[in-house]
């Protein structure tokens, strides 16, 4: 994962500073930098760039404002990815497992005549794929957790002493990042999957594949010559 920048830099607030601090400093910095207040005084690369400066407090106010997320940003020094981001993983992650599953199908109907009513449709075979891996990343991210709640017990209490003691308190600092990014990676996981089952369930899957969205197209035109090929 990429680092990124320095979100309490971004809001113009101190690490330390409590959550009252940080809303009030986004709601500054998103006034400021919002698009629409620029849009009649600014060239097309200003207001491009008012742009860029305004994602960046929303992505840095969504992390900043949830505690959790906060703590694991504080503990690795990675930032979880934006929403659009996800959006953007969840449609390519959608697409491959529509061709997938299609491909399968295809597979299925070509090799073994007369299957073609064990067919499912594709949106059930990927919610089912979204809902294993759903468990799978909230299963890496509970155990990941642990280890980090049972580490930053160890550590604090060894907090304030001095000597060899300290010493180890300090050392445990590296696997506490090493935790928290991996914590970080389930949980990018786990948005990404459930973007993915809100799209899943809404998503015209015949026209995107018709519009030629790579290989969603390809096994769409697979399964329907399969298909016409057993049904002659």
């Amino acid at each position: 994962m990429e680092k990124g920048p320095y979100l309490y830099e971004i809001l113009g607030v101190p690490p330390d500073a409590d959550p009252k601090t940080i809303r009030k400093a986004y709601r500054s910095k998103a006034m400021q930098h919002h698009p629409d207040r620029h849009a009649s005084e600014s060239s097309d690369e200003d207001n491009d760039q008012h742009l860029r400066d305004f994602q960046e407090v929303q992505n840095a106010y969504e992390v900043l404002s949830d505690r959790e997320r906060r703590e694991l940003y504080d503990l690795s020094g990675e930032v979880p990815k934006p929403r659009d981001a996800l959006e953007e993983e969840a449609r390519s992650f959608l697409i491959k497992s529509y061709a997938s599953a299609l491909t399968q199908m295809a597979t299925l109907v070509t090799e073994n005549p007369g299957t073609e009513h064990m067919l499912r449709s594709p949106v059930s075979v990927i919610s089912e794929t979204i809902s294993e891996k759903l468990q799978q990343a909230h299963s890496e991210a509970s155990a990941a957790r642990k280890i980090r709640d049972n580490l930053q017990r160890f550590q604090k209490r060894l907090h304030n002493q001095d000597g060899l003691v300290e010493a180890v308190s300090v050392a445990l600092e590296s696997p506490l990042r090493e935790i928290a990014a991996r914590i970080l990676r389930a949980e990018n996981g786990r948005r990404m999957l459930e973007i993915a089952a809100q799209l899943n369930s809404n998503w015209d899957w015949d026209a995107e594949a018709n519009s030629g969205a790579g290989f969603a197209s390809i096994a769409l035109t697979m399964y329907e010559s399969a298909t016409a090929f057993r049904s002659a």
